[in-house]
């Protein structure tokens, strides 16, 4: 299968991009979903404890736009992105139950399954092989050199040190 990737293709794939406050974006997604040329679009939202108002208006109520808007012939894949949400310590249960309300919400707001793929990213084992094989091409060196891996870097130390220290109420009355 060949999949052609559209010029707005940053507008399907990122759902923050895409927001009432942007209604011009939103009208040509609009536009290039409705169009007769076959389409792939695909999203994908972290389990991250109760679903809240940000996660409704930064990618859920996008998802129902684009579900409704496309054609029929566009294919819809939606995903909860488990994987993502364990970067930092999680307590197994926690997690479970995160992706569970994630379920309840994404269907709440009217994603369809029968129209659109939707599933737990932790169910494709591809995904963990992917990665394993691009972490092998990306070297420690390379990720240095990205701002977001050092803003990464930088709040993980951080908040360890922060923890460890007397800043965080340890050993306080």
């Amino acid at each position: 299968m060949q999949v052609r990737v559209p010029n707005s293709f940053n507008y399907i794939l990122n759902p923050r991009t895409v927001t009432a406050n942007h209604p011009a974006k939103m009208s040509h997604l609009r536009r290039t979903l409705a169009t007769s040329a076959p389409r792939v679009v695909f999203s994908g939202i972290q389990p991250t404890g109760v679903p809240h108002l940000g996660n409704y208006l930064g990618a859920l109520r996008t998802w129902a736009d684009i579900q409704s808007s496309a054609s029929p012939d566009t294919q819809l894949i939606f995903s909860i992105v488990d994987l993502h949400a364990i970067t930092q310590p999680q307590n197994a249960e926690t997690l479970r139950k995160a992706r569970r309300e994630m379920l309840a919400a994404i269907l709440a707001v009217g994603i369809d399954p029968k129209r659109c793929t939707l599933f737990e990213q932790s169910r494709v084992p591809h995904h963990v092989e992917l990665m394993w094989i691009l972490s092998c091409g990306a070297s420690t060196g390379y990720l240095s050199r990205m701002t977001q891996w050092k803003v990464y870097i930088y709040d993980f130390h951080f908040s360890a040190v922060v923890e460890g220290s007397e800043l965080s109420g340890a050993g306080t009355e």
